[in-house]
This record gives C-alpha cells, sequence and structure tokens, in this order.
C-alpha cells in the first residue's frame, strides 16, 4: 500500500489530474465542459458528505434556498483529502495490477 511503485503512480495520476485542471483554466468555455466535472470532485464530495449528516461543511449549513451553498473551509479541506484519499486508492489498485502483471510474465 504504501510501496515505491504506488507511489510513482500517485505521482503521475496526480500529474495527470493537475494537467486536465490546467486544460479547464485555459481552454475556451465551451470546451472545457466536459472537463469540469473533474474540476468539481471535490466539492461534490463535500455535498455528498453534507448530505450524509457530516456537519459544518457547506455555508448556513447547507440551507441557502434555491441555490447550492459554498463549501467552507472545513468543507474545502474535507473535499481536498477525501479526493486524495480516492487518487491514492486508485493508484495502490493500479500499482498491485502491474505487480500481479509483472510476476506473471
Amino acid at each position: 500500500m504504501f510501496g515505491k511503485s504506488t507511489i510513482n503512480v500517485l505521482v503521475v495520476v496526480v500529474l495527470l489530474y493537475a494537467g486536465l485542471w490546467l486544460c479547464i483554466t485555459l481552454l475556451p468555455l465551451s470546451l472545457s465542459f466536459p472537463l469540469d466535472i473533474i474540476f468539481a470532485i471535490p466539492l461534490l464530495l463535500t455535498y455528498a458528505l453534507s448530505e450524509l449528516g457530516v456537519p459544518g461543511l457547506l455555508a448556513q449549513s447547507g440551507g441557502c434556498g434555491w441555490g447550492w451553498c459554498s463549501a467552507t473551509v472545513l468543507g474545502w479541506v474535507v473535499g481536498a483529502i477525501g479526493t486524495l484519499f480516492i487518487v491514492w486508492m486508485i493508484a495502490w489498485g493500479i500499482a498491485s495490477g502491474i505487480g500481479r502483471l509483472r510476476r506473471l510474465g
């Protein structure tokens, strides 16, 4: 789980994620729309955790009328940590799959 190959894959996945964020900010608005979901993952995770009952993640405790409440600082931190955890698990799965393929071949 904390092997060198997992960290190498994690670095590659994080660099790809950062590259996609860069594309979102540099592309014209019409071209970046499909990529916007990648930008929204930490915020959507914050909304999901707030809906599950974790307090303090959204402004006004989630009661913003017709609009979407913005995330608090705690909400952004929890979203970033959750996203990093998800990326870590993906990297761990990829690294273990690569390790199994190397042992078989």
